[in-house]
């Protein structure tokens, strides 16, 4: 028997579940057909629920080996053209794309796992990528699918996010807890938010520009900045900050009836002492401004 095999090294190989029902056709030599490594996230998803290996044919050529595996996976098909096979490529041929069908598949499989088995399984695939050196191009592509997912991921995490329960939030909470996060990847977490800040700023400035505001709008949002200042009475604006609302200010052109307005609005108003004292300090530094504007003119 070992002659033979040592005579064709090379074999087509099956995985079928427990039931018998065939799910993986591959190629391979050695223990390939009884490994575990280098599986896809699917496939382990299968096995993970107990399998069987059959050597369906063995070859003394490689070729020979990778057209019959091409073969039967056209005679079977792929699960995501409709076939039972979760293989993703067909002999040598490049990835198909996943179908909706395939996906709804995958998806039901996992939701009827009990949660000690779907964290058995997600254990089993972090195991399986930790260690492993990516190229910079795999890199690049995994953070452009992350930075641009299609329509329909960001409104499926976005409704999971809004769903989530108390038990589900301090499960997150607790895989959190104790990580050290290095100084460089605080500076890349703070560039991140900073820069997607000022990207949704951007869009709510020129989407609302223009627009006329009812009475109730601007209401709300004095309601909703006094609310703001009264949680965070510390926060503290920058010069810079500082030197840019006052540019803006300037360039603002104030009706009589504006500040009538504004006068209105303050009417009555009891001011605290230390408000008093802001706005003392505040109108020096605008006079003083005024001078040395006037002095270097």
């Amino acid at each position: 028997m070992s002659s033979a095999v040592s005579k064709k090294p090379f074999y087509v190989y099956g995985h079928y579940t427990t039931s018998g029902k065939l799910f993986y056709i591959g190629k391979g030599t050695g223990r390939r057909a009884w490994a575990v490594q280098n599986r896809t996230k699917d496939w382990k998803v299968f096995a993970s629920q107990g399998y069987k290996v059959r050597i369906i044919r063995r070859f003394e050529i490689a070729e020979d080996a990778l057209k019959h595996e091409e073969e039967l996976h056209l005679k079977h098909g792929l699960l995501a053209k409709g076939g039972k096979l979760i293989n993703q490529l067909i002999g040598g041929s490049s990835p198909v794309k996943l179908t909706e069908l395939w996906k709804a598949k995958i998806s039901k499989t996992l939701k009827n796992f009990p949660p000690e088995k779907r964290a058995q399984i997600n254990q089993a695939i972090a195991s399986s990528n930790t260690g492993k050196i990516f190229s910079e191009s795999h890199r690049k592509r995994i953070s452009i699918s992350k930075r641009n997912p299609p329509k329909e991921t960001r409104e499926r995490l976005s409704s999971a996010a809004k769903n989530r329960t108390e038990e589900h939030k301090a499960k997150i909470g607790l895989s959190h807890r104790g990580k050290v996060i290095s100084d460089e990847q605080k500076e890349k977490i703070r560039k991140s938010l900073l820069k997607g800040a000022k990207t949704r700023a951007e869009k709510i400035s020129k989407a609302t520009k223009g627009r006329p505001k009812s009475e109730a709008w601007k209401k709300k949002m004095a309601e909703a900045m006094r609310q703001y200042w009264s949680k965070n009475p510390k926060r503290s604006v920058s010069e810079e900050t500082r030197r840019k609302l006052s540019l803006a200010s300037k360039k603002i052109k104030r009706t009589p009836e504006w500040r009538k307005r504004i006068s209105d609005a303050n009417k009555g108003k009891v001011f605290s002492e230390e408000h008093r004292r802001n706005i003392a300090k505040a109108r020096q530094r605008f006079l003083q401004s005024n001078r040395l504007a006037r002095i270097h003119k």
